[in-house]
């Protein structure tokens, strides 16, 4: 569906690409609204016999395909084949998950929301209705889980926590849960004193500075050289929400109850390992699991060491 927000390269890289290298053998992609009537880009996998259903998020920047796919070669677009969606599938989970607003094929001004509840609120329209859309491998009463990356492991952890009889468990891969040393880095703790005079005056502005990886450049060349993803700075509003919901989550951590896995490594620079390491010490949950993955810096699906961490996760929903 063309988007008049994506840029003509953007929009000739998804148009030129057959479904087929997305979707795989059986599955589909299909568009529903959400309640401020912005289209959204839902994928669907099923598995031949599920034994649930996982629904995945995609990070800050970047959309389903690219996030949980492969990009086999820099400048080409992601394929399901090979991917953590297709190794997900053999396990015996159907797999789901939307571009957010603005991101990939959603429609949307590119990277910006007015609240973060708004993408809570689009993850939760697709955990709902996942079931109810007529999708072969996504019936009633299979167990579901989330999965978010970065931003979205905020977005999951919100979600278990407004719904809490929706998910069996939530995985989370470097969450996004404090951002206080990121705030202070670099240009941003010039900006943040001013924050909410330009979150009122010029909230769609792209200031707030992101790091890059510093440990495998040749990801961070695939990233880049994918026009659908988010290049260059963080718009103001965004930042701001960032900043309000992560400290509203570090403040109210004890409220967490739901069973979750997490794996962050401590030389992540994009997010705080801080947050999910307070996230493990004052959560609830009876059952809850923190693991450092230091060999790796913050893209968890996609840095060497990747396998190991989907084979615990598969051997840690099938327990759940």
């Amino acid at each position: 569906m063309p988007s008049a927000y994506l840029s003509p390269e953007a929009q000739k890289f998804l148009d030129n690409q057959p479904p087929s290298e997305i979707c795989g053998e059986h599955g589909t992609m299909r568009y529903v609204n959400n309640r401020k009537g912005i289209s959204l880009c839902c994928y669907f996998w099923p598995s031949k016999e599920p034994k649930g259903i996982i629904q995945i998020l995609h990070g800050h920047g970047s959309y389903i395909p690219y996030s949980f796919l492969v990009t086999k070669v820099a400048g080409q677009p992601p394929v399901y084949e090979g991917s953590w969606v297709q190794k997900l599938n053999e396990h015996g989970y159907s797999v789901c998950g939307l571009d957010q607003q603005g991101s990939g094929r959603s429609e949307g001004l590119r990277h910006y929301c007015r609240s973060f509840d708004e993408y809570v609120d689009n993850g939760l329209l697709l955990a709902r209705q996942c079931t109810e859309m007529g999708v072969a491998g996504f019936e009633n009463g299979l167990p579901k889980f989330v999965l978010g990356e970065s931003v979205s492991g905020c977005i999951a952890v919100i979600m278990a926590l407004k719904e809490k009889n929706l998910f069996s468990g939530v995985v989370l891969l470097a969450p996004m849960l404090s951002l206080e040393k990121v705030a202070r880095s670099g240009m941003n703790r010039v900006l943040r004193p001013i924050g909410m005079l330009l979150n009122l005056m010029a909230p769609t502005w792209e200031l707030v500075s992101s790091p890059i990886s510093p440990m495998f450049p040749d990801l961070q060349e695939k990233f880049d050289k994918d026009p659908v993803n988010k290049h260059g700075n963080t718009r103001v509003r965004n930042a701001m929400e960032y900043q309000r919901v992560t400290s509203h989550l570090m403040a109210n951590l004890d409220k967490i109850d739901f069973p979750f896995l997490v794996f962050h490594s401590e030389k992540d620079t994009m997010v705080d390992v801080d947050g999910s390491k307070a996230l493990y010490a004052e959560a609830s949950s009876a059952d809850k699991t923190l693991r450092y993955v230091n060999q790796m810096w913050h893209v968890i699906v996609k840095e060497p060491g990747n396998a190991d961490v989907l084979a615990e996760i598969c051997i840690e929903v099938r327990r759940g």
